[in-house]
């Protein structure tokens, strides 16, 4: 299990490029060992932002499926889910972009679903 919150104040202006001045976030999650070889975990994350950010509120939750074949090596397969206040996520209807004319994908979206295969190698102790 573990737990982690972390807190940001930042400065407006053109330094930062940000028109935010305060941001936090929580993250709550675990794993747990099924054998030797498999294990299950999930992980739920929570971030927020001062009032007027383009940001605003983000959920999102995250399960994994672990594998180790051998001793240094670890495949996993992750799902994850977001859900936002604001429309921060890609989808369709295309829209034309005013300044190109190039056909692009619009930001009409407040929710997302991915799927994550991974590999992480390992060496030394």
């Amino acid at each position: 299990m573990f737990v982690d919150g972390d807190y940001q104040f930042s400065r407006q202006g053109p330094l930062t490029g940000l028109a935010v001045s305060e941001q936090w976030g929580v993250s709550l999650g675990g794993r747990y060992d099924i054998t030797d070889h498999w294990s299950v975990g999930v992980r739920g994350e929570y971030f927020g932002a001062s009032d007027g950010s383009e940001i605003g509120t983000v959920y999102n939750i995250t399960g994994t499926v672990p594998y180790s074949p051998v001793r240094y090596l670890m495949l996993s397969l992750e799902p994850r889910a977001e859900f936002a206040q604001n429309d921060l996520y890609f989808g369709r209807p295309y829209t034309t972009d005013p300044v190109t004319a190039a056909r692009v994908p619009s930001l009409n979206q407040n929710w997302f679903f991915g799927l994550w295969l991974g590999a992480t190698a390992r060496f030394g102790n």
